[in-house]
């Protein structure tokens, strides 16, 4: 767990980066419309513009994609 004054997650985590020597850092990114990232931001392309590693993004599907029939 990370505690922190920061209010942006994303320079939080790019702290605890360089702090603990983290070589690859692997974040998750959900869906969002154009408005709320507009206002939320996004950590995800935070990381990959400002971290000092490897970042890798998986997007999260929210409902998961039913499962295929045979």
């Amino acid at each position: 767990m990370m505690k922190g004054t920061e209010s942006n997650p994303g320079v939080m985590l790019c702290k605890a980066i360089s702090q603990y020597g983290i070589h690859i850092c692997v974040v998750g990114r959900r869906p969002l419309g154009g408005v709320q990232r507009f206002f939320a931001g996004s950590t995800s392309k935070y990381l990959v513009e400002h971290a000092d590693c490897t970042v890798i993004v998986v997007k999260v599907c929210f409902p998961p994609p039913a499962p295929q029939a045979c």
